[in-house]
């Protein structure tokens, strides 16, 4: 939801409250003028003052979104706003989720949550933030949303290995029977992922969850795949029937509403615009998406949705509307994957 509004202003303190002020006026793109004072309060356009926690029951009048997209969203996030918690429940039930509401937006509960674990996560040293590491990256991808009102916390997450005792190297004379192969380099990130060029044979909405769509994904594999995506509320049936996608399909199959799902098709999002990667015409069923530079070498072994999670960072389209990653061009042997009007929109 976008509104423009004049002569409205919100007045930010340092409570939790402030904190999930801002976050619905980000995610609402509501334009009121945002600035720190002594106490939280809004001013309307005919003069008119909120103040205190009544001015987050106005804000999620204005942005009811934030409230979850669906009924099932909207029961998950109101129970984590009625418990208390802690960083440990948290980190365990973020393993497998961006969002604690498991959408593909933030909800309120993740405003509330963010706002509470703040002043923790700030005072923590390298060590917890990596026993936590689920909290933390979950953190560290909400901050860019209330930037600049709230200083932003450095997030590095790092293993350190311990040193070890240096030994005296003995010279040897080279022969073959001494010399040994360098160790392979290791692949991380988004090299292990395997996407490529699928084509939806059939699709449907899910028997009991409107907002899921259940495709038939022919990958070039000697059946077609089964495929879950939470579409049905963004993207019209008829835009998804016979058209090209990319999957990530070396992905550890997970059940969602009692159907296996394996694999996932990728889309670029900002807010609630959504939009599907397009492979370009001609390109091959099954071929794998390249990137220029990039030494893609997929994992054999089906990866968990963790590792999935992080190896998406990086991401993004670019003022082309072409597909990126670290702004260098997804593409087939046809040409580069593309989306058709989203700029700048985060890719998952």
């Amino acid at each position: 939801f976008f509104f423009l509004l004049f002569g409205m202003a919100l007045v930010f303190d340092n409570s939790p409250d402030s904190v999930v002020a801002i976050g619905i006026c980000k995610l609402g793109g509501l334009k009121y003028e945002i600035s720190s004072g002594s106490d939280l309060s809004l001013t309307l356009e005919a003069g008119d003052e909120i103040k205190g926690s009544a001015v987050i029951n106005f804000l999620v009048k204005e942005v009811p979104s934030v409230l979850g997209s669906d009924e099932k969203e909207q029961e998950e996030a109101q129970a984590w706003m009625d418990k208390k918690t802690n960083i440990g429940e948290l980190n365990k039930h973020l393993t497998l989720r961006v969002y604690i509401a498991d959408g593909l937006e933030p909800t309120i509960a993740d405003l509330r949550v963010f706002s509470q674990m703040r002043d923790q996560i700030i005072k923590q040293k390298a060590p917890q933030r990596n026993q936590f590491v689920n909290v933390t990256r979950w953190f560290n991808h909400l901050q860019s949303l209330f930037a600049p009102h709230l200083s932003a916390v450095a997030i590095k997450l790092a293993y350190t290995a311990p040193k070890k005792p240096e030994k005296k190297k003995q010279e040897k004379k080279p022969n073959s029977q001494n010399q040994r192969r360098a160790p392979a380099q290791k692949v991380t990130g988004f090299a292990r992922l395997c996407l490529q060029v699928g084509k939806i044979v059939s699709i449907e909405v899910h028997p009991t969850v409107e907002s899921l769509y259940v495709e038939k994904i022919d990958l070039g594999e000697d059946q077609p795949r089964t495929v879950v995506s939470k579409l049905a509320e963004k993207i019209p049936i008829g835009e998804m029937k016979d058209r090209l996608v990319v999957v990530a399909s070396n992905l550890l199959p997970a059940t969602l509403q009692g159907v296996e799902s394996a694999g996932l098709v990728f889309c670029a999002s900002i807010g609630d615009s959504v939009e599907v990667l397009s492979p370009p015409e001609g390109s091959k069923i099954g071929e794998q998406i390249q990137v220029q530079g990039l030494n893609i070498q997929p994992d054999k072994e089906p990866i968990t949705r963790k590792v999935f999670s992080k190896a998406l960072k990086g991401l993004k389209t670019n003022d082309d509307c072409v597909a990126c990653y670290k702004d260098v061009p997804l593409s087939t042997s046809k040409g580069n994957v593309t989306v058709a009007s989203l700029k700048g929109a985060e890719i998952k």
